[in-house]
């Protein structure tokens, strides 16, 4: 027990070299941690305190000091230092949501931040609408479309590069602040480190390109939605051609990206659509906006039922966009990519290269290449060219969830495409020669055609829906 009269630090300690800072922290996260003499209604003793962090008996005594400042202790007269529950806790104090986010509270804190966003961000939109001034609001639009430029960066899901995302985190939190403090409410402007150590979090354990579980399911997207991007944009165009009423509409669908599925809500959808009547942005970005919408609905409609759940492997000629359409859809749907491609012995890549067509022989170690990944991996978008029955065969096999989704061409758009593109090891020569291995999907495979001349998003969106009624 701490005796709340004593003044002086016993002399048997030794002064630890860390701060009181440090102290601090430990001592917090020791408690929202609930380690053992450390949980809600536990009294401490100052030896006890003193000991667990290494410390004089004087800083222990101001570490206990500085936690009963933000509700974590109660100091009282002849009882001591007790150990209040979290509930009691000053949630809105930095360090408190700091040591919450990095422990098992986290989904708890996270959903009251994001309620707490709903609640205050679509109004201080409307404000910032109504009676920001120039000199707040100019900076808005930059910062969304920068936003934006690094929410589309392929580093962004970088497993050991974080800069892309750290970039994009520290302007999302300069919109966000701006939009805040634009709104000229001081008790809303306070708000800010709230909203950053929210985004913070989802740097570090949402978004972290972190490898996903067999047969788990990670609900947060691995980047940032594109529908919210533009929400983004939209909501901050809203703010400078003064439309309160749109900020905040656009504001609230923004913040929905965050809460699920709620862009689906076909009531947001109309209100969202109302909005961009009044800010009448370009029509290139509405149009957009408006597919990738579609892609956010049929992928909600793919996902019930689990239809979304195991591979989907694109098929098809050289050409045909297999790797660039399965790698938009593998981030629509928040899942890896493999390229087979990439998986071909050297062997293979010269003889292609060469001009000289490979046998079945030469396939088959790289078709148990992709098939060994498929397995590994099974929530997975595969881009491989599969030509034959055989070979869709052997990636099946290695997990019968497994759909096709054949990406259709004549041999001249082909010929063309392969002609037209650097870089790879494919020659057009070959085009020819993969038409005529090519054996088009039977009924009792799994899978569906979709012409490959259509733009990339449209067919994921196509892909989508059609997969979603194939069961």
């Amino acid at each position: 027990m701490i005796d709340l009269d004593e003044d002086v630090a016993a002399p048997d300690k030794v002064p630890s070299r860390a701060s009181a800072r440090a102290a601090i922290d430990m001592l917090g996260r020791k408690i929202v941690l609930g380690d053992e003499g450390f949980e809600s209604g536990d009294v401490l003793s100052l030896d006890a305190v003193s000991d667990a962090l290494r410390v004089t008996r004087a800083m222990a005594r101001e570490v206990t000091q500085a936690l009963s400042h933000i509700g974590m202790i109660t100091m009282q007269s002849r009882v001591g230092a007790t150990v209040r529950p979290m509930p009691e806790w000053d949630l809105l104090d930095r360090r408190v949501i700091e040591w919450c986010l990095d422990s098992h509270w986290s989904d708890l804190l996270m959903r009251s931040i994001t309620e707490m966003r709903l609640a205050v961000e679509p109004r201080a939109a409307w404000l910032a609408a109504e009676r920001g001034s120039a000199s707040q609001t100019n900076e808005l639009p930059k910062l969304a479309y920068r936003l934006q430029e690094y929410a589309d960066n392929p580093v962004f899901q970088s497993r050991v590069d974080d800069s892309v995302r750290v970039k994009f985190r520290d302007i999302d939190a300069r919109l966000h602040a701006g939009v805040l403090a634009a709104s000229g409410n001081e008790l809303f402007r306070g708000h800010t480190h709230v909203v950053e150590a929210a985004m913070d979090h989802r740097l570090r354990e949402q978004w972290h390109g972190r490898e996903r579980r067999r047969g788990g399911k990670n609900p947060f997207p691995l980047r940032p939605e594109p529908v919210a991007m533009w929400l983004h944009i939209f909501m901050v165009e809203a703010i400078v051609k003064s439309r309160p009423r749109a900020a905040e509409t656009l504001c609230r669908a923004m913040l929905a990206e965050v809460d699920g599925e709620l862009l689906t809500d076909p009531d947001m959808a109309t209100a969202v659509d109302r909005a961009l009547e009044v800010v009448r942005p370009a029509p290139d970005e509405v149009d957009d906006y408006r597919i990738e919408m579609d892609i956010v609905r049929a992928r909600a409609r793919l996902r019930v039922g689990g239809r979304d759940r195991g591979p989907i492997v694109f098929i098809g000629v050289a050409g045909c966009g297999k790797t660039t359409t399965a790698r938009l859809m593998a981030q629509r749907l928040g899942v890896p990519h493999v390229e087979a491609d990439d998986l071909h012995p050297r062997a293979n890549i010269a003889k292609m290269g060469a001009g000289n067509r490979l046998t079945d022989e030469d396939r088959e170690p790289w078709l148990n290449t992709v098939a060994a990944e498929i397995a590994a991996q099974g929530d997975v978008v595969v881009s491989c060219s599969a030509l034959k029955r055989r070979y869709r065969d052997t990636l099946r096999a290695a997990d019968p969830r497994t759909r096709f989704v054949h990406l259709t061409l004549d041999r001249n758009t082909a010929a063309g495409r392969v002609t037209g593109r650097a870089g790879h090891f494919m020659p057009a020569a070959l085009v020819d020669s993969q038409f005529d291995d090519l054996e088009t999907l039977t009924d009792d495979e799994r899978g569906i055609p979709i012409d490959a001349t259509a733009p990339t998003k449209a067919i994921v969106r196509t892909v989508m829906d059609r997969l979603s009624s194939l069961g």
